[in-house]
């Protein structure tokens, strides 16, 4: 539920096509049903959430400056000047992923942390 607004202003912004916000949704709520699994979740599965919210962070940067690239051409075209809102702005969806990434590797050292003095190490990277 959480995820919504932040997905609906990715869709909104074209950073993302609707069947690709389909499928997010479908990988979020495997990975979210693997790490809730009656019988145990397992450190790997934690990590692999991680690595693909990851992967998609790095594709959302890439859009967003396709995107800028794109309307700075534009811009130049009309020989109108680019507003200062347009490369200030930062939007909900840009922090959910980050945020989200977050959140998965707070869990995960709560639940494996204790024993693992790897997971610290591959946090703070």
């Amino acid at each position: 539920d959480e995820m919504v607004p932040a997905l609906k202003d990715l869709q909104e912004r074209l950073v993302f096509s609707s069947d690709e916000i389909h499928q997010i949704v479908d990988r979020r709520r495997n990975s979210e049903y693997d790490l809730r699994r009656r019988n145990g979740s397992r450190k790997g599965d934690f990590l692999r959430y991680i690595q693909s919210e990851g992967d998609l962070e790095a594709l959302r940067m890439l859009r967003i400056k396709k995107l800028f690239r794109q309307k700075l051409q534009q811009h130049q075209r009309d020989g109108t000047k680019p507003s200062e809102k347009d490369a200030s702005t930062t939007h909900i969806g840009d922090r959910h992923i980050c945020k989200l990434i977050h959140t998965v590797w707070q869990r995960t050292i709560t639940k494996f942390g204790k024993s693992d003095v790897s997971l610290y190490l591959q946090y703070a990277d």
